[in-house]
């Protein structure tokens, strides 16, 4: 029985060996991949792989290709000592349009041999000839013929030219420059010189790419004595007096040869149509600039010149600027600024942004409307009758992104504040990052003098567009007798101050721009002060869009207030706006409107997707992707044959993993059949032990 157990342990041995040397060896050898082709043009392409092995030593792996299954080609063998990786090929000189097979082989040290990946496929793109056509030529004034064509690459790089010669053979033709053309299609052309007159010429346009050359239809032309035109020429432009007093007259004659047509202008005003004159009368009122433009036949056969009159009276008016605002002067790019202007014994004006060309010669305007991007000095500049008799404005607009900084009103002041009725009050302000002001909903713009009849608000408006946030500011006017009582209303009878107190104003209301939000519940915050009165209420308007619709409840305090409001059940995902109001006994003010976005209800399950909710100084929006892992698509894969090739190529990488664990599973059943036999062989001789020894 012991001899037995021998030759089962011997036996377990050797097996257990066998199995080691097998899996150490089935590990080692190489697993190839084979991924698809890349980088595919005309004639060439990227062949691309995988390799993986347990070997310690170097793997070499290179590719096997051909227009055919059998392939029959293959590049260069790439050596590398780590255990896996991606390596890839670029071939050259492919055939157009055709289909071309290919797969991984790699080799290590063992001695396994060569291993393959999965074959597959790629076709090289389809090189087309490009198209072209010949259109018809053109004989220029001077003689020389500009010839016209029209290509399309079908595909690939173009390059362009016109062959032209004196028969229709093309025998001894001459060519144009050979051009390279962008784009997938468009027109041509070229200009050809020193041709003969009289002679018939014939031309084609001709395209090639890398597919070949094609000729396009043939045309011809005839440089005909007649075709060439006359020069318009300007022989003389005068004025006979280049200043004169106001009312003054100049008589103005010019002559021409060549010219057919033309216009005299005075200050852009056209005053005749004559080609040549002997004398024009024409009567001073204003400095004038004449300009003669003449044209003969044929495409740029013009001629130009000009003459300035002055006018010379010495106790000319002084020309001067009566006002020249604009309605912002801190924007958002792209956003609109209107200027107004008026003027006084002015007789012409430029408006010019940083100096450059004039955008507006108008001596008044209203409502003249720039979209400045950048941050722009328009400068306002007047002249009158009279050398010297000009003066200028300038307003610098400030482009800038108030996303971060939203719209303020920095200062708001009224002097005086406490007028008799109809006296003058100047009031002033200053914002920053505003593009729209109003003052009782008329646009102005700082400084600006009104007169206020009877107790009057005045309230300024300002808000920015891109993101829109916006401020407010009340002052009011109070109208005194003579006596320097206040007067109730502007009546003549004497009234006592309001419930406030002398001195009060309207309150100051300040929204607090950053909420706490929790899904579709939030808290909004905000201070407020009463300007000396000693009372104070305030409440808070919000909702969906910057003009809000709803309010929370009002609350009422002393001087001073820090009111919260807390709202539920708003809509999920969502941008609200909102803003504190605030009020006491001389009137409401408003605070700047803000925006934040709900949330919505937060996930306990295996998946949980975070909903935390933004709050900006304008409506924003945020998005999210979740990426579910693994990397991305190539666009640039196509074939049913990739799939299958995965699955392929999977399966022999799978397959190799899958051997090795079945050998160690072999492994642990033989030694729990071991196990067994040895405790089997045990018991028998215990068995054997106790029939030769009975017990007594």
């Amino acid at each position: 029985m012991q001899n037995l157990l021998k030759k089962y342990i011997i036996v377990s041995v050797l097996v257990l060996g066998g199995i080691f040397f097998a899996a150490n060896a089935y590990a080692a050898t190489p697993s190839m991949i084979t991924t698809p082709a890349t980088n595919l043009g005309i004639n060439s392409a990227t062949l691309n792989g995988q390799f993986s092995t347990t070997n310690l030593g170097s793997t070499s792996v290179r590719f096997e290709y051909g227009t055919t299954t059998l392939l029959g080609s293959s590049t260069g063998y790439q050596s590398y000592s780590t255990g896996s990786g991606t390596y890839s090929e670029p071939l050259t000189s492919l055939l157009p349009n055709t289909i071309y097979y290919y797969r991984a082989m790699g080799i290590d040290g063992t001695t396994s041999g060569p291993q393959f990946g999965t074959t597959l496929n790629f076709q090289t793109a389809n090189s087309v000839l490009p198209t072209v056509d010949t259109y018809a030529a053109q004989v220029n004034p001077n003689g020389s013929v500009t010839l016209n064509g029209y290509f399309n690459a079908n595909g690939s790089s173009v390059t362009t030219w016109f062959e032209y010669a004196n028969n229709t053979s093309f025998a001894g033709s001459s060519t144009t420059p050979a051009t390279p053309r962008s784009g997938i299609s468009g027109p041509f052309n070229d200009t050809v010189t020193g041709l003969t007159q009289g002679v018939t010429y014939y031309f084609r346009a001709v395209a090639q790419n890398a597919g070949g050359k094609t000729d396009g239809n043939r045309l011809n032309f005839i440089i005909t004595p007649s075709v060439i035109n006359p020069t318009c020429t300007i022989g003389s432009f005068n004025a006979s007096q280049s200043s004169v007093p106001v009312g003054g007259t100049v008589v103005l004659s010019w002559s021409s040869s060549g010219c057919t047509s033309g216009s005299l202008t005075a200050n852009g005003n056209t005053i005749s149509t004559l080609v040549t004159s002997s004398g024009l009368p024409v009567t001073q009122t204003v400095n004038t600039t004449y300009t003669l433009t003449l044209s003969g036949p044929g495409a740029g056969n013009t001629s130009t010149q000009s003459q300035t009159v002055t006018i010379s009276n010495i106790n000319n008016p002084t020309c001067s600027i009566d006002y020249f605002n604009a309605n912002a002067t801190n924007i958002t790019a792209g956003n609109p600024v209107t200027f107004n202007w008026s003027s006084t014994s002015c007789v012409s004006a430029t408006l010019s942004p940083n100096g450059g060309s004039s955008i507006s010669s108008s001596l008044s305007a209203t409502a003249f409307t720039v979209a400045p991007q950048v941050t722009t000095t328009y400068v306002l500049y007047m002249s009158g009758n009279g050398a010297g008799n000009n003066t200028s404005r300038s307003v610098t607009v400030t482009v800038g992104n108030n996303t971060n900084n939203p719209c303020q009103i920095n200062s708001f002041r009224a002097n005086p504040n406490s007028v008799t009725n109809g006296a003058l009050v100047e009031f002033t302000w200053n914002t920053s990052n505003c593009s729209n002001v109003t003052l009782n909903g008329v646009p102005y713009s700082s400084p600006i003098r009104l007169y206020p009849n009877g107790n009057t608000q005045y309230r300024l408006f300002a808000n920015s567009n891109y993101p829109y946030t916006s401020d407010t500011r009340v002052l009011y006017i109070n109208i005194i007798n003579g006596n320097g009582s206040s007067s109730g209303g502007g009546s003549s009878s004497s009234s006592s101050s309001s419930s406030g107190g002398y001195g009060v104003t309207a309150p100051v209301a300040t929204t607090f721009s950053v909420p706490n939000v929790s899904g579709t519940t939030v808290i909004i915050t905000g201070s407020a002060y009463s300007n000396g009165d000693n009372w104070l209420r305030t409440w808070f308007e919000y909702g969906p869009t910057p003009a809000l619709g709803t309010g929370t409840v009002m609350q009422t305090f002393g001087m001073t207030a820090n009111p919260a409001a807390k709202i539920y059940n708003l809509n999920k995902y969502t941008t609200y706006y909102f803003r504190i109001v605030a009020q006491n006994s001389r009137g409401t003010s408003y605070g700047s409107i803000y925006s934040f976005q709900t949330g919505g209800p937060i996930s306990t399950g295996d998946t949980t997707v975070n909903n935390k909710p933004s709050s900006s100084s304008t409506s924003s929006t945020s998005s999210s992707s979740t990426s579910t892992g693994g990397g991305t698509t190539n666009p640039d894969i196509t074939s049913n044959d990739y799939n299958a090739s995965l699955g392929a190529n999977a399966g022999s990488n799978s397959g190799a993993f899958s051997g090795f664990n079945f050998l160690w599973l072999l492994l642990l059943v033989i030694i729990i059949l071991i196990i067994i036999i040895i405790t089997r062989s045990m018991a028998l001789n215990k068995k054997e032990k106790d029939a030769h020894h009975p017990a007594h």
